[in-house]
């Protein structure tokens, strides 16, 4: 006589499977979708910190671009103007609102739920996309002849920062979330800064910032993606920028 599993044992069997399956599919996923998104961020940081040192090596300092302007709006379409030759644009959409650099109609979020804005309809801010699917947006600090030299917070980096690079690392795709898929980088008058690290300015500190996913907006996110490779702050709160404590 020859041995086999019955039907209810190969269900049973299946059913245990599908179980366990199901408990940690969903984590599986999680993970792997957070290291996509470390990996296109360090990528975008690298591209953008790159494109700086040939537009400098080519044009000169930034602040002579800046230094022309007499709005804010102008402020950024001067770095838009600055960056542009050096990275490898797949749309620019400069200062005009819906043109479809970033989702039209979307309201992006902040890291603990509030409502960020629609970013496709700003006029302050000049837009792009990179040719590979990553949105952008150039915002000037200020403008004139002291652009980097006016800063709202304290510490190393003042009389130094231009402005801001934010970028969506997956376009078009959701959560379109400040901290999650939406981060932050202070351009100054010598390089580009992921926000949250040591030398931040104002609220764009991880502990200010990022730490904690219930009252945090997020802006201060990008250098612990970066240096850490992870988004453990999404899971808890008591992370430490100095010890780089890990989620337990």
């Amino acid at each position: 006589m020859k041995k086999a599993f019955t039907l209810a044992e190969v269900l049973i069997t299946l059913g245990v499977i599908g179980v366990v399956a199901a408990m940690t599919l969903p984590s599986l996923i999680q993970k792997h979708n957070e290291k996509v998104i470390v990996t296109q961020l360090k990528k975008v940081y690298s591209t953008f910190s790159q494109a700086y040192k040939m537009a400098e090596a080519k044009n000169g300092p930034l602040e002579d671009y800046l230094a022309k302007a007499t709005t804010k709006a102008e402020g950024a379409q001067a770095i838009m103007d600055y960056f542009a030759p050096y990275l490898n644009i797949g749309k620019n959409c400069g200062l005009s609102a819906k043109k479809g650099c970033f989702p039209p109609g979307v309201k992006y979020l902040r890291l603990n739920g509030a409502v960020y804005g629609v970013l496709d309809d700003s006029v302050d801010r000049s837009k792009g996309t990179l040719t590979d699917g990553t949105a952008f947006t150039f915002f000037a600090n200020s403008y004139g002849p002291d652009a980097c030299k006016k800063t709202t917070g304290t510490g190393p980096l003042d009389g130094k920062v231009c402005g801001s690079i934010y970028v969506d690392v997956n376009g078009r795709k959701k959560p379109n979330i400040q901290g999650i898929d939406y981060y932050s980088f202070t351009i100054t008058s010598e390089t580009i800064l992921p926000d949250g690290g040591q030398y931040s300015i104002s609220t764009d500190t991880f502990e200010d910032g990022c730490k904690d996913r219930k009252t945090h907006q997020g802006w201060g996110c990008a250098a612990w993606v970066i240096i850490n490779e992870n988004l453990d702050y999404l899971r808890c709160n008591d992370l430490d920028w100095n010890t780089k404590t890990k989620c337990k």
